[in-house]
C-alpha cells in the first residue's frame, strides 16, 4: 500500500458535511441521491490525492457514469460506516477514500472480490489494531512485495496486522498477483533497456498502478537510484 495523504476537503463537500446533523442516522444515499455538486467535489478530490489509484491494491480507478464499469472505483469508508462499527465518521472527508470494483460494490459478485469490495464491515472498533490503514504515514513499512507479484507481511511489530489486512482485503487474488507481476517485468524491462525511470508522482496526476510494489521490488534488486 501506498500512503494517502489527506488533504482539505473540497468546499461543495464539506458544505455538505456541515449541514448532517447527525451522521450516525444520516443516509450515505443522501449524497449520492440529493447533492451532486458536492458528489462530483468529493470524487475529483479523492482520485486527485490517491493519483487516480485503488487506496489498498494500487489499480487505476476512475469514476465513470456508470459505477459498474470495470475499471470504475467506488468511495470506501476506511473506518466502517456500520450502525456496530464507525457511524460517526461516515461523511468524515479524512475517513474516505477510493478502491476498485465499484461495480461489485452492493451487488451479486460477478468476479472475485478484494480491496473495499471484500473489506465488508472490517475492521470493527474491537479489531481496529488489526488493521493497517492507507490512511497511516508508515503503512508502507508494514508490507513486503516480491518479483512475483505477491505481497506479504514485513517484519515487525505490525506483521500479524499486516497479514490480518492482506486477507482481508484478499490482496493476493490471482488476478491481483498477476497484475502486478507484469507491471514488474513490464518496468524492469523498460529500465533495463534503459528507458525512463519509474516517475516520481506528481500531485494530480495519474499515479503509475501499483506504485508501491514497483517501489518495494525494483528497488530492493537495484533497478531504481537509492532515495
Amino acid at each position: 500500500m501506498r500512503h494517502i495523504q489527506k488533504g482539505t476537503a473540497p468546499a461543495a463537500y464539506a458544505a455538505f458535511e456541515a449541514g448532517v446533523h447527525d451522521p450516525r442516522t444520516a443516509r450515505w444515499r443522501r449524497l449520492r441521491r440529493s447533492h451532486r455538486p458536492a458528489l462530483d467535489a468529493l470524487w475529483r478530490a479523492l482520485l486527485a490525492e490517491q493519483g487516480h489509484a485503488c487506496g489498498y491494491c494500487g489499480a487505476r480507478v476512475a469514476r465513470q457514469r456508470d459505477e459498474r464499469a470495470p475499471d470504475a472505483g467506488h468511495i470506501e469508508h476506511v473506518m466502517p460506516k456500520a450502525a456496530h462499527c464507525f457511524p460517526e465518521r461516515k461523511f468524515a472527508y479524512d475517513n474516505l477514500m477510493v478502491s476498485c470494483q465499484g461495480r461489485l460494490v452492493g451487488r451479486a459478485p460477478r468476479e472475485p472480490r478484494h480491496c473495499g469490495a471484500a473489506k465488508g464491515d472490517w475492521p470493527a472498533p474491537t479489531t481496529v489494531d488489526d488493521f493497517v490503514s492507507p490512511l497511516d504515514p508508515e503503512v508502507a513499512g508494514a508490507f513486503h512485495y516480491t518479483l512475483d507479484g505477491r505481497v506479504e507481511a514485513a517484519a515487525g511489530p505490525r506483521a500479524d496486522a499486516a497479514a490480518e489486512t492482506i486477507e482481508r482485503l484478499k490482496l493476493n487474488q490471482p488476478r491481483l498477483v498477476a497484475n502486478r507481476r507484469a507491471a514488474l517485468d513490464t518496468w524492469a524491462d523498460r529500465i533495463e533497456r534503459g528507458g525512463d525511470a519509474l516517475p516520481t508522482p506528481a500531485p494530480d496526476t495519474p499515479v503509475e498502478p501499483y506504485f508501491a510494489a514497483l517501489v518495494g521490488v525494483l528497488g530492493r534488486f537495484g533497478f531504481l537510484p537509492p532515495p
